[in-house]
């Protein structure tokens, strides 16, 4: 089981893990045909289950487990929300920023 933050909301739910090949950062890496490339498992259960994901937008993990496929975990976010999730959560640490309450 993994914690997952939902806003306010805190939900147990089981993180469904890739189990093929893992790239360097941790992160799933699967073929996609149609494309004939190379891309993140995550971004593509995002894509199988909610379809194609907006230019300047990224797939997050809700549940800050880079192998969980669960599309229940993953959300449509911009990379600045992403970093604001990762050091929120204790994933990013940059000495020489901090995040304002407004962020």
């Amino acid at each position: 089981m993994c914690a997952l933050s939902l806003g306010e909301e805190l939900v147990e739910a089981d993180c469904v893990h890739y189990w093929g090949h893992v790239g360097n950062a941790g992160y799933g890496l699967v073929y996609e045909p149609t494309t004939q490339k190379t891309i993140l498992a995550h971004r593509k259960a995002y894509i199988d289950f909610f379809g194609p994901i907006p230019e300047k937008h990224v797939i997050m993990h809700l549940c800050n487990n880079k192998k969980c496929v669960n599309p229940k975990h993953l959300k449509l976010g911009t990379q600045s929300e992403n970093i604001q999730q990762a050091y929120r959560d204790g994933l990013q640490i940059n000495p020489n920023r901090s995040l304002t309450d407004e962020q």
